[in-house]
């Protein structure tokens, strides 16, 4: 039987908790040791948090106690807008580069009037409106702009973006 008053025997079982090895009986042990100490020490205060927030009713954690839980299950997301931004940041230098190196527009198919800067805005977003993208490199080809998008989850694809037959339309084709 684990004394639980003992610092070692609770702090192993706290390392058993944390690894989702304890029965029921062990964690109502803990529950009932952290809901009746009174004070915690300050090196157990994040975990007696944890346990008596998993087994309370409605009780909600305070700002320090949800960033002890994420500091304690090592939780590091990027919020959606900083991927957003890094996106719209990819498309304005991709676009600033065009405008600065002032490249000429694709016009190396015969008759072939070229894409404008604003066609190639449009397709750029609407690659990032369909994918979950961190960056975008375009290069121009000969048969249009060459474009490949690094995606959040680290794979890459490419993209074809040219005139279309008709050349009133942009077409956005891809490669892989």
């Amino acid at each position: 039987m684990i004394d639980i008053h003992d610092k070692d025997e609770r702090l192993q079982l706290v390392a058993k908790y944390l690894e989702a090895d304890t029965s029921v009986v062990e964690e109502m042990l803990l529950y009932s040791y952290y809901s009746k100490q009174n004070p915690i020490d300050d090196d157990e205060m994040p975990i007696a948090r944890m346990i008596l927030l998993e087994h309370a009713n409605e009780t909600l954690l305070s700002n320090e106690g949800v960033a002890d839980f994420d500091r304690m299950v090592h939780k590091t997301t990027k919020p959606s807008w900083v991927r957003y931004l890094a996106g719209i940041g990819s498309v304005a230098a991709v676009v600033t580069l065009l405008l600065v190196l002032n490249l000429p527009s694709v016009d190396s198919q015969k008759g072939s009037e070229g894409l404008s800067v604003t066609e190639i805005t449009y397709c750029l977003q609407r690659l990032i409106a369909i994918e979950d993208v961190m960056s975008l490199n375009a290069q121009p080809t000969e048969n249009g702009i060459l474009i490949t998008a690094e995606i959040v989850d680290g794979t890459t694809k490419q993209y074809i973006l040219s005139k279309a037959l008709d050349q009133e339309s942009t077409s956005i084709l891809a490669i892989n």
